[in-house]
């Protein structure tokens, strides 16, 4: 229609490190942070310890922007320290593979240091348990996902590629996935629990067919890294979606206790969240497959997948209107 809408969120639940999920999540909001904040405040100019104290400093700004709240101030003093080192670990050391890994172990050495002071010094004041934990540990966290993330790989087509064996497990796929919407509406939860996992299994065989599979190390590197951030990233969103500090508090001792009730996660949410961690972590080549063919589609197709679609959200959807997030700030 003429409308040009920049892409604002690209999975950012598979980044590999902290900077990496900042230039996936909510990429208009970053951008903004970069452009008025982090370079008007110098950004990578001048010394390098003015590089790290700018990234601290736009990011406890960023999390004044949605609200005069000191929980959205630990929640951005969180993401700016695990950024300003992660930046430290990517500019100085991740080019020399010896400095590196002397780097881990010192902050390895920090990490431990810091649970046995934790161990041994029985503080009352959860706080201050949560901050110590957080400055000592945080280092190693950052340097780790900064060196696992290194693991690149390029794809290469294999020998022998099928294009149209390509083209087969790709429509399959979608087959499974329209297999679900039909399942959702008549079938028992097993039933389009398995063909979620189907449709993910035939694009993820359908990319691996076209440009190979990556080495079992390289696999094992990101995917820790994935973890890693993903941890570090929901501990964060804690004290972000939190109206007080006992609020979060209380979320930190249940998960410390080891509480699994979830009472409010009934089986369609946990169905909705399966789903989207599906599509999270779908297969590139395909997603641009579909992204390709959708766009090359006649209107009227395009009109009813998108019809298909909104019929979908509005079975999910709750009874109740819910505000969007940015405007409760």
């Amino acid at each position: 229609i003429g409308f040009d809408l920049p892409e604002n969120f690209r999975t950012p639940y598979r980044s590999a490190n902290l900077q990496d999920f900042w230039r996936r999540w909510h990429i208009t909001l970053s951008t903004w942070l970069r452009d008025y904040l982090y370079i008007t405040l110098g950004g990578s100019r001048g010394a390098p310890w003015r590089t790290y104290f700018n990234l601290a400093v736009t990011m406890l700004l960023g999390g004044l922007w949605h609200g005069a709240s000191w929980t959205f101030v630990v929640w951005g003093g969180l993401h700016g320290f695990g950024l300003a080192v992660t930046r430290f670990f990517q500019r100085h050391v991740a080019a020399d593979s010896r400095t590196a890994r002397a780097m881990i172990v010192w902050c390895g050495a920090v990490a431990l240091g810091g649970v046995a002071i934790l161990e041994l010094v029985r503080w009352d004041d959860s706080w201050s348990v949560l901050a110590f934990a957080w400055v000592t540990l945080t280092p190693l966290w950052a340097v780790l996902t900064a060196w696992l993330s290194r693991a690149e790989w390029t794809p290469i087509p294999p020998r022998g590629a099928r294009p149209r064996a390509v083209e087969t497990l790709r429509i399959a796929s979608c087959v499974a996935g329209a297999g679900v919407l039909v399942a959702l509406q008549f079938g028992a939860p097993i039933t389009w629990i398995g063909l979620v996992v189907l449709a993910w299994g035939l694009a993820l065989a359908a990319d691996v067919e076209e440009g190979g599979s990556p080495p079992v190390p390289v696999i094992l590197r990101r995917a820790l890294a994935v973890v890693l951030t993903f941890n570090y990233v929901c501990f964060a969103w804690i004290f972000f979606r939190a109206p007080t500090f006992d609020g979060a508090l209380a979320v930190l001792h249940e998960l410390a206790d080891g509480s699994w009730g979830h009472a409010n996660v009934t089986a369609l949410v946990q169905a909705a969240l399966l789903v989207g961690l599906a599509c999270h972590f779908w297969a590139d080549g395909t997603f641009r497959w579909m992204r390709d063919r959708f766009c090359a589609a006649p209107p009227v197709v395009q009109g009813l997948v998108l019809a298909i679609a909104a019929l979908v959200l509005r079975e999910l959807g709750h009874a109740k209107l819910v505000k969007f997030i940015y405007f409760e700030f």
